[in-house]
């Protein structure tokens, strides 16, 4: 029995190093799913003239969650004029969305930089905008690939370390 316990211990600490270990990987899936996204948002709104409360409903149709419910937001609140500027509709909606995301300052910061500018130029200066903001994000997913690849294993090892420490003051 005790020794059933102690394994338990380790396998407990190791599984909570592993949850700890996937907020990387999930924020690096939504920085993939965030780059995607612009993408669709560019092609809408470039290439198909779409206006851009409606280019937001459509991009969120085509993407995940929890990032389909952040544009769908954008979209809602663009849609019923709840906001003076796209910046603002962009950070009301990561305002309420902000508990389902798992993106840092550094990827929001992205997001509403693309947001004070989005509207405010020509199509070809929405263009630069977007081409800028996807850059942007490419080098956000290839500095979190390794950081997360490093950290999953890190935390992983350290959960199950740490469950070995308690069973060896448990002994």
């Amino acid at each position: 029995m005790k020794y059933l316990l102690l394994t338990l211990i380790i396998l407990v600490s190791t599984y909570i190093g592993m949850l700890y270990g996937s907020t990387f990987k999930k924020r690096l899936e939504q920085l993939k799913e965030l780059e995607n996204s612009i993408l669709i948002l560019q092609n809408e709104v470039i290439y198909v003239y779409t206006p851009l409360p409606e280019a937001t409903k459509n991009t969120s149709a085509r993407i995940k969650n929890p990032l389909k419910k952040f544009f769908y937001k954008i979209y809602r609140i663009l849609e019923n004029n709840e906001v003076d500027s796209v910046f603002n509709a962009f950070n009301q909606a990561y305002k309420e969305e902000k508990e389902n995301l798992n993106l840092k300052k550094d990827d929001v910061e992205i997001i509403l930089d693309f947001a004070k500018s989005l509207g405010q130029s020509s199509v070809y200066g929405q263009d630069k905008i977007f081409s800028l903001t996807i850059e942007r994000v490419k080098k956000q997913i290839e500095l979190k690939e390794t950081e997360c690849m490093k950290n999953d294993k890190l935390y992983k090892a350290l959960g199950m370390c740490f469950g070995i420490i308690i069973v060896i003051f448990l002994l």
